[in-house]
């Protein structure tokens, strides 16, 4: 192994090297960063504090700072950026639940829990919820499924107010989940690896591959169109493996 690195470049030294120090330095991440416990909203993992009675769960939305605070009653509370929403406050009223005949979105109408959703007092919501398992529905009182998703046009401040169903999941103590997944680092590990043994046996696999094409392949040399595609072969595996290591710190 000593005579191999000897033979290579400086430029193949570094790449080298720095294949083990992203695999190191994304390790300490993972076992920091990826052990954090988080909620989603929105595609952004948002992080964990409770302070007594009040659970607050922070992190960036579309790239500015937002914070849902969730207190008894439930009470939530949501700021993004310099804006505040709320606070909403939610009310189970077996009430407001759809009648059967109207609940026809739902094949276990007895699952529905009937909820009010308020905000500052004034009714935001009146109908009922389905939560199992992976299934989070919302039906109106009428029995009219509820939208998950807000829709709105060319309202910035609407926009940026969470939707009901989201205001609902933060109230009902939403799933935690650990921030990263092993399994994009494993393959950002595996990444790394192919490239580093593509650097420090270029050659033999250049001849292995050509042993199957001509009949004398250990007298074959490196073109220099053959030279520039192994740099660019090599700096392909690293970029793709460096985003393996991000994307994974970033999904549950």
């Amino acid at each position: 192994m000593k005579d191999k690195w000897l033979e290579l470049t400086m430029g193949q030294r570094i790449l080298l090297c720095l294949q083990g120090f992203l695999i190191l330095l994304f390790l300490i991440l993972y076992c920091t960063l990826g052990r954090q416990q988080v909620v989603w909203y929105q595609d952004s993992p948002l992080r964990i504090q409770t302070d007594g009675a009040v659970t607050t769960y922070s992190g960036k939305v579309d790239g500015m700072r937002a914070t849902f605070t969730v207190s008894p009653g439930p009470v939530v509370a949501y700021r993004c950026g310099d804006r505040e929403f709320g606070p909403y406050s939610s009310v189970f009223d077996p009430t407001a639940v759809p009648s059967e005949e109207n609940a026809l979105n739902v094949s276990n109408p007895s699952t529905l829990v009937g909820v009010e959703v308020l905000d500052s007092g004034n009714t935001l919501f009146r109908g009922a919820y389905v939560d199992v398992g992976s299934t989070f529905l919302l039906l109106r009182e009428d029995g009219d499924l509820y939208p998950m998703v807000k829709i709105t046009v060319d309202n910035s401040e609407s926009a940026a107010a969470p939707p009901v169903s989201s205001i609902l999941r933060m109230a009902l103590a939403p799933e935690v989940v650990r921030r990263g997944s092993f399994g994009a680092y494993f393959l950002g590990v595996l990444l790394c690896v192919v490239c580093a043994v593509s650097i420090l046996f270029a050659d033999a696999l250049f001849r292995f591959h050509l042993s199957f094409r001509i009949r004398d392949p250990e007298d074959a040399e490196p073109s220099e169109w053959e030279l520039a595609g192994r740099w660019v072969g090599w700096l392909v595996l690293t970029i793709l493996a460096f985003v393996c290591f991000l994307i994974g710190l970033n999904i549950p």
